[in-house]
């Protein structure tokens, strides 16, 4: 099994505070939404929580909330902080983050069929219905 990609506090940012509206309208946005938005509150948290009392940073959580990318980036710049002096801290939003990602990257794959030897297969279909035609005709229109 390989390792889980550890991603950098700019990014758990980004991810707490960046605003993801845009696709919640389609289908697949919908299916996201389900899946991460949750994910995304419960990160952003526990960030707020970490910094409750700091007003520099209080102050770029409300900015960013706002859409405001400077402070997201502030954030990650004192996120690193935090996330180098509490390893726990760190790992509990690396958990969190990883999820999240997780959740994009099943969002983003389309299904892909393949069709080798007469069997065609559809393959990495995330949470769908799978479907296998045991023959297949093809017509040149």
């Amino acid at each position: 099994m390989t390792e889980p990609i550890t991603l950098s506090a700019a990014v758990i940012s980004a991810l707490a505070f960046q605003k993801f509206v845009e696709g919640v309208g389609s289908e697949t946005g919908k299916k996201f939404a389900e899946q991460a938005f949750g994910l995304i509150d419960q990160l952003r948290k526990k960030i707020v929580d970490k910094f409750k009392g700091n007003r520099t940073v209080e102050t770029a959580i409300e900015k960013a909330g706002e859409g405001d990318s400077e402070s997201i980036e502030t954030i990650g710049d004192y996120l690193k902080i935090a996330m180098r002096e509490a390893p726990e801290f760190a790992q509990e939003l690396q958990t969190l983050a990883q999820e999240i990602n997780q959740c994009v990257i099943q969002d983003s794959h389309a299904p892909i069929q393949v069709n080798y030897g007469n069997q065609n297969k559809q393959i990495n279909n995330y949470g769908g219905e799978n479907y296998t035609a045991d023959s297949i005709t093809v017509n040149k229109t």
